[in-house]
C-alpha cells in the first residue's frame, strides 16, 4: 500500500462538518487533524454566511492582513482592522457579520492535547494592539507556519512549536495592552461575567432560569443579575436568549434538515410552535424563511 505523503490536505476532524466551513481544504493547509492554516481570502469569503453562527471545535487565531471585518464571538461584538489580531478559544460561537471588499484575514486553527498548553488560550478572547513591528513579527510566524505545512512531509512538532511561540507572543501583547495577564480577570465581577458567558454558551439545552446560573456560579440570583447588567449592559435572560437564537440558527443551517420539533428538543422547548414564535419575534422572519436564505446554492 502506498504511503500517504500529503497529510496537509486532511480536513480537521469534527462531528459536524458544517462547522468547518471556514477551513476550505482547497485553499488551506491542515496537518494531522490538529492544525490548520488559511492565508488566502478566497475560502473565508466563500464560506462567510453572514450572520450564521458556527461553533468552532478548535482554538483559532485571526490576523487581519488587509481590510476589515466585524464578527461576534459568544455574542460579543469585535471589529478587526488591518494589523489586528484576535484569539478565540475552542467551542466558542462565532458569527461573521461583515467583510470589507479587500478583506484578507489569516486564520490559524489548532488543538492542544496537553492541559498546560490548553490553558494558554484562556477562557475568553484576546485582542491585543500590536504595533507595526509586532505586526511584521506576527506575519513572519504565519509565513513560517505555511512553509512548515507545505513541506513534502510536514513535521507536527515543528509546527506546534511555532504555534506555541506565536501564542506566547500574543499573551505578552495582551498583558501590555490590558495591564493584566490572560486568566487574570482583574476583579471578581469580571471573573463572574466570563464564567457566566461560558456557562451560557456551553449549556445545552439552554436553561431559562437565572437561579440555575446563579447556583452554578455560587452567587445569589440578584447579585448575578446586577453584575451581568453592570459588566455587559445586558440582562441574564438577554444572554440566554442570544444563545437560544444562535442554537436555532445553527440547527436550521445544519445539513441534517431537522424538524422544528427536533430543534425544540435541543433548545429547551416542548413544541416546534414555541421555537417558531421565539424565532419570528427575534428575527422578523420564520424559521423556514431563514433556512431557505442560508441554504447552499448549487453552481
Amino acid at each position: 500500500m502506498a504511503k500517504n505523503t500529503s497529510p496537509k490536505i486532511q480536513e480537521i476532524d469534527t462531528n459536524v462538518k458544517a462547522e468547518m466551513r471556514m477551513l476550505d481544504t482547497s485553499h488551506s493547509n491542515v496537518l494531522d487533524n490538529a492544525y490548520g492554516l488559511v492565508m488566502e481570502p478566497a475560502p473565508i469569503m466563500k464560506a462567510a454566511s453572514f450572520g450564521v453562527p458556527n461553533r468552532a471545535p478548535e482554538h483559532r487565531i485571526l490576523y487581519m492582513k488587509h481590510g476589515s471585518m466585524r464578527l461576534s464571538v459568544n455574542f460579543m461584538d469585535y471589529s478587526l482592522l488591518q494589523g489586528d489580531i484576535l484569539t478565540i478559544p475552542a467551542n466558542f460561537i462565532i458569527s461573521i457579520n461583515h467583510l470589507s471588499h479587500d478583506a484578507q484575514p489569516w486564520l490559524l486553527a489548532f488543538r492542544f492535547d496537553v492541559p498546560e498548553e490548553q490553558s494558554l488560550v484562556g477562557i475568553e478572547p484576546m485582542k491585543p494592539s500590536p504595533d507595526i513591528n509586532e505586526q511584521r513579527m506576527i506575519e513572519d510566524y504565519f509565513r513560517l507556519m505555511r512553509e512548515a505545512l507545505t513541506r513534502p512531509i510536514p513535521n507536527k512538532d515543528d509546527f506546534r512549536h511555532l504555534v506555541l511561540s506565536l501564542l506566547y507572543r500574543v499573551l505578552k501583547l495582551h498583558a501590555l495592552t490590558t495591564g493584566h495577564a490572560q486568566g487574570d480577570m482583574g476583579s471578581r465581577a469580571k471573573q463572574i461575567k466570563s464564567e457566566f458567558i461560558n456557562l451560557v454558551v456551553s449549556q445545552e439545552p439552554p436553561i431559562r432560569s437565572i437561579s440555575f446560573y446563579a447556583d452554578r456560579l455560587k452567587v445569589t440570583s440578584n447579585y448575578l443579575s446586577i453584575i451581568i447588567k453592570q459588566e455587559t449592559k445586558r440582562t441574564v435572560m438577554d444572554w440566554v436568549e442570544d444563545k437560544i437564537d444562535a442554537l436555532v440558527k445553527m440547527l436550521l443551517a445544519s445539513p441534517q434538515n431537522l424538524t422544528l420539533e427536533q430543534i425544540a428538543e435541543h433548545c429547551g422547548y416542548t413544541t416546534g410552535n414555541q421555537v417558531s414564535r421565539f424565532f419570528k419575534n427575534r428575527n422578523g422572519i420564520t424559521p423556514a424563511e431563514y433556512r431557505k436564505s442560508v441554504a447552499p446554492t448549487s453552481n
